[in-house]
């Protein structure tokens, strides 16, 4: 594995570039890894990590992950296995884990990893339902994973399984942090440079910024195309919603295009927020 794979972000916080997706290690006393990836990249992705930090996988005491989703939770066994460490979660997520976390963190609760190295729990469902993210403030490092996801990443739209309303809600909650530092879990697109790795108060406040603008756009095409469809067939509004959005500058994309299956969650989050029942066919 190249040494290139891993970007250092304070004395003590490494972020590892895991293929798609990050995971983020931080030593005080205590070390912690933040997600934990694909199970094929597990624990080989870490080692030129911790060789920097000065740490083994032995050291490993805690895996937080900051949802359930495959794509950062496939290498909690390998890890588990390698170094006896607890699993903490939000419990909203609590089931998607396997083995099971050993402990549920709820919005506030803090992890103290010693030496001055400290991190507050903070609620962002949206995303998932028990999406978190992990504050630092003595440093302004935010780790936001998938919480914060600009104008979306592999397909078009930004995604949420659990509730677009909720999406916007913790994003406006999360403009409120003093963030100087902000870890996602992919590159998602917007209107500066993707990257999982975003610097500096204003440039972070942009990304969220465009976030919200993004996820917005969404929920009022879908407002829109609910009134235009009064047959309540999923296939008419989705046609209906690409023309609108097609129009919308930061996604820009050929109104004849299809949704994939991913931006379709997205759409059918807004459909549940507004209680409105269509039919998939």
């Amino acid at each position: 594995m190249s040494e290139t794979n891993f970007v250092p972000i304070t004395k003590n916080v490494v972020m590892v570039m895991c293929d798609f997706v990050s995971v983020t290690l931080a030593h005080g006393t205590r070390l912690a890894i933040f997600d934990t990836g694909v199970a094929g990249l597990m624990p080989k992705c870490l080692e030129p990590a911790l060789t920097h930090m000065g740490c083994t996988l032995a050291d490993l005491e805690l895996i937080v992950n900051t949802h359930g989703h495959w794509d950062h939770i496939e290498g909690n066994p390998a890890l588990v296995l390698a170094s006896k460490a607890q699993v903490y979660i939000h419990p909203a997520d609590f089931d998607k884990l396997h083995p099971i976390a050993d402990r549920c963190l709820a919005d506030g609760d803090r992890i103290d990893l010693g030496a001055g190295l400290e991190f507050e729990l903070v609620a962002a469902p949206g995303h998932s339902a028990g999406m978190a993210c992990f504050y630092n403030a003595a440093d302004g490092l935010l780790i936001a994973s998938d919480a914060i996801q600009g104008w979306g990443g592999g397909e078009r739209l930004p995604l949420y399984f659990s509730s677009g309303m909720a999406y916007r809600a913790s994003l406006s909650r999360l403009l409120q942090l003093d963030a100087q530092i902000l870890i996602l879990g992919h590159a998602f697109g917007w209107s500066g440079t993707p990257n999982m790795i975003q610097r500096g108060g204003d440039n972070i406040r942009r990304f969220i910024g465009d976030s919200l603008t993004a996820s917005e756009a969404i929920a009022a095409a879908v407002r829109a195309a609910v009134g235009k469809t009064p047959e309540r067939r999923f296939k008419s509004l989705l046609a209906t919603v690409r023309a609108t959005l097609s129009h919308e500058p930061q996604y820009r994309f050929d109104s004849a295009a299809t949704f994939g299956p991913l931006d379709q969650i997205s759409i059918w989050s807004e459909l549940h927020d507004l209680g409105v029942t269509y039919t998939a066919d």
